[in-house]
């Protein structure tokens, strides 16, 4: 399989059996040449893990998915956010001949609650009190 610009990434011993992965989504974007039995977690940290950029006031969340060709078809087999892979390292199938690896990472900053936000808050309250007390009172 040759193709411009993909990186081909070889972790496995002379003579043992592989299993080709491609790993898209990462700064490890690339072919993965495994030795048979390689987890899911092992695969994660060859690809030099996942870019992490939080910060204080930064949330970031990490989501893994494992599509697989069944009967001509790619579809999903197994979606979790990191912290799941890490918790329930048994959850996710065995690496197979073919599989495609996603890592998507989406980062969100946290904004702080401004003065506007509380003060357009404060005015909608006072319009709902004033508009019941107008129905209640007559």
């Amino acid at each position: 399989m040759t193709a411009s610009g993909v990186s081909y990434h070889e972790f496995a011993k002379a003579g043992e059996a592989t299993v080709e992965v491609l790993v898209m989504g990462s700064g490890g974007s690339g072919i993965y040449i495994l030795g048979v039995g390689t987890t899911l977690d092992q695969l994660l940290a060859l690809i030099g893990g996942v870019p992490m950029t939080s910060t204080s006031n930064t949330q970031t969340r990490v989501t893994l998915r494992l599509f697989r060709e069944e009967a001509g078809t790619r579809r999903l087999v197994y979606e979790a956010e990191l912290t799941r892979l890490l918790t329930e390292p048994s959850a996710y199938p065995a690496l197979q001949d073919g599989d495609v690896f996603t890592v998507e990472v989406e980062s969100r900053v946290r904004r702080p609650f401004t003065w506007r936000e509380g003060f357009f808050l404060f005015n909608s309250l006072v319009s709902a009190a004033f508009l019941i007390e107008r129905i209640v009172g007559g």
